[in-house]
């Protein structure tokens, strides 16, 4: 581990250089065992009446066991694969005892998760994640004086980052995520001709890595929002940058769909800002003015970029050598991310969904298929009836899509958002019909799967996830049929990360 060096002026550094290097060579001309130099230790610590540092030794202790931890659980929870093509236990695995941040990242990751069955390990979690944001806080101030901005730095923010909800539910890592835009920007703006391969592979990682980031908190997190988004250059099917050969390489966080992915935090966006001019004090009260027509043309646009996505071939991936996790499950992931990001739309602006459903069923005759080019599925098919229309693509999200994926999947921590907007319009209505059973049916493995996950995963984001869907449940159930999940989230203080 990188020992820690307190501020202090560098030429009084300088200045210690010679003092250091004397120290040194005693060290060096004397060669007494471990034991005999914790002996003159104990003596001048009883002369001091000091107490024996046994705290110390018994955080050394826990420090590797936190460790252990990590690499035997946490990093095959933080990829959607665990392999040695998971950065998180290959890169970590050479890293972790050369960097005092990222040392104590995955130790307050690891205490996060064991408090799930001791939650003793809350205090040890909290205080490592505190370790790590002064280490990171000190690295950061010498990348900045020394203009450069190493890997290391990006990674322990998004170790940080993602993880802070699995301390406390209602942190959203902002801070972190905002150092994390701040170190990613210079690279986006770096040419071609300007980077290695090493370096654009690098680039490309974190990048995806930020927009998952970004999905998970564009509906509980407040941003302006800026319309007259410029398109992204590129294929909408994959990005050729993962390509090896011919083949995709999945990312850990966002699959084979970071375009579906990056369209998401757009709709989560606009959706939360949308919602909050009619629920001003649900949504915390905003100053600034937007347009509402301008809000429902930037949601159609999204509409037809979220339709223009097609996928990759499985054959065309690349194998992540995870039993675990199929190539299949990386497709399912992507179009179920996609349907679940045209569900807000169609639940929020309603007149896009009327108007495709009319659109579609003067041109085919059918409503129902219109976007499902890879799946296929009979939706409901009346146009004029678009509120059980939107029931039955939520159930076609959890049953035909997260459900055809193993609960065993390394996917499963990037379902949370898919499943908890999915879940939150399954809405009964009239007598026990097979419509109304197969909602049920999806309720129920909607329900088992979080359930699942909130063992497996540090479990507070879960609950907080699982408290809301019930509630949005109760209300559907007692005859609200109006009632929106985000709504519900924000009037209770409930946001958390989602995912």
């Amino acid at each position: 581990m990188v020992s820690y060096v307190p501020d202090r002026p560098v030429n009084q550094i300088s200045e210690n250089i010679e003092v250091n290097d004397e120290i040194q060579t005693i060290r060096q001309q004397r060669h007494n065992s471990p034991e005999e130099m914790a002996q003159w230790k104990s003596l001048l610590r009883a002369y001091y009446r000091m107490a024996a540092p046994t705290i110390s030794r018994s955080l050394q202790n826990d420090s590797t066991g936190l460790v252990e931890h990590y690499f035997r659980d946490i990093c095959v929870l933080y990829s959607s694969f665990d392999s040695k093509l998971n950065p998180f236990r290959t890169v970590i695995g050479k890293l972790w005892d050369s960097s005092n941040s990222i040392f104590y990242a995955i130790q307050s990751m690891a205490a996060a998760h064991l408090a799930n069955h001791n939650p003793g390990m809350e205090v040890q979690g909290l205080q490592m994640q505190r370790k790590a944001y002064e280490c990171l806080q000190h690295e950061l101030q010498l990348a900045h004086v020394n203009q450069q901005v190493d890997d290391r730095l990006l990674l322990t923010v998004l170790l940080l980052g993602m993880s802070s909800p699995w301390h406390e539910a209602n942190d959203l890592g902002m801070a972190h995520l905002n150092a994390a835009r701040g170190l990613i920007y210079p690279r986006l703006l770096r040419e071609k001709g300007d980077q290695t391969e090493e370096m654009a592979r690098n680039d490309q990682f974190f990048a995806e890595a930020l927009i998952y980031w970004e999905m998970c908190v564009a509906f509980v997190h407040k941003e302006p929002i800026a319309l007259g988004r410029e398109k992204p250059s590129g294929e909408k099917n994959y990005n050729e940058a993962r390509t090896i050969g011919t083949k995709v390489m999945p990312h850990p966080w966002t699959g084979v769909g970071p375009r579906a992915q990056v369209l998401f935090a757009e709709v989560g966006r606009l959706v939360r800002n949308y919602r909050a001019i009619s629920s001003p004090l649900s949504y915390g009260a905003t100053s600034e003015h937007v347009d509402p027509t301008k809000m429902i043309t930037a949601a159609m646009e999204f509409e037809e970029e979220l339709l223009g996505i097609r996928w990759p071939a499985v054959d065309d991936l690349v194998d992540v050598q995870d039993q675990l996790t199929s190539k299949l499950d990386f497709i399912m992931v992507a179009e179920s991310t996609r349907c679940s990001a045209l569900l807000e739309i169609y639940r929020v602006f309603p007149n896009i969904l009327r108007n495709r459903l009319l659109k579609n069923a003067d041109i085919t005759g059918t409503s129902s298929q219109f976007f499902f080019p890879f799946c296929g599925t009979l939706l409901h098919h009346d146009p004029h009836d678009p509120k059980t229309w939107l029931v039955s693509l939520a159930r076609h999200i959890l049953l035909d899509l997260i459900g055809s994926i193993p609960p065993t999947s390394g996917t499963r921590p990037l379902q949370l958002l898919i499943i908890l907007t999915a879940t939150a319009e399954l809405q009964l209505s009239g007598p026990t019909t097979a419509f109304s059973l197969n909602v049920l049916r999806a309720r129920d493995l909607a329900m088992t799967r979080l359930e699942e996950l909130s063992m497996r995963l540090p479990s507070k984001p879960v609950f907080m996830i699982i408290k809301l869907i019930k509630e949005v449940w109760r209300r559907f159930d007692i005859g609200d049929d109006s009632v929106f999940w985000l709504d519900v989230m924000h009037e209770n203080g409930w946001q958390t990360v989602i995912g």
